[in-house]
């Protein structure tokens, strides 16, 4: 059972009410970057300033940004894995406690989301920061991250 007090309710009743009509499933979403080798590249992404958005999983996908590969996935038994960082800018906070974590930890795809043991509250009017690192020495990667989740209005957690 989830426990509700983790997200700021007393308990299921309440949480129940707030929810009741008020909520939306929602994805937010960096833009596809271009991540050339041995580089960092820093995306964002703004929260909506009438809704909190609740995450609870993360999907990422990493295509070849050049060569005979481009747009195909990148397979990385040949390729290094990028490594990622998320910050919510309005609380400095990372969801992460490296800022090198390889994105294989803390990715899933449209069929098999990453799943946050615990949803990530987005408060209205935050950025949403995500800073990619390539450390392959050759291959340049085209890179999305999204959040998916629900927005609920701005004060309601």
């Amino acid at each position: 059972m989830f426990p509700v007090a983790s997200l700021g309710f007393r308990d299921a009743d309440t949480l129940r009410k707030v929810f009741a009509g008020s909520y939306r499933r929602y994805t937010y979403s960096i833009p596809i970057t271009t991540v050339p080798a041995l580089q960092s590249i820093q995306a964002t992404t703004a929260v909506e300033s009438q809704y909190d958005f609740v995450c609870n999983m993360i999907t990422a996908r990493a295509l070849h940004a050049a060569g005979a590969q481009i747009n195909r996935a990148v397979d990385f038994a040949v390729n290094q894995m990028p490594r990622l960082e998320i910050v919510d800018q309005s609380s400095g906070a990372s969801l992460f406690d490296r800022s090198d974590t390889l994105i294989e930890n803390a990715w899933g795809t449209a069929e098999d989301p990453f799943e946050l043991e615990q949803p990530y509250v987005f408060r209205a009017r935050t950025v949403i920061t995500t800073i990619i690192t390539n450390v392959d020495l050759a291959a340049a990667m085209l890179i999305q991250v999204a959040f998916h989740g629900f927005k609920v209005p701005a004060g309601r957690i």
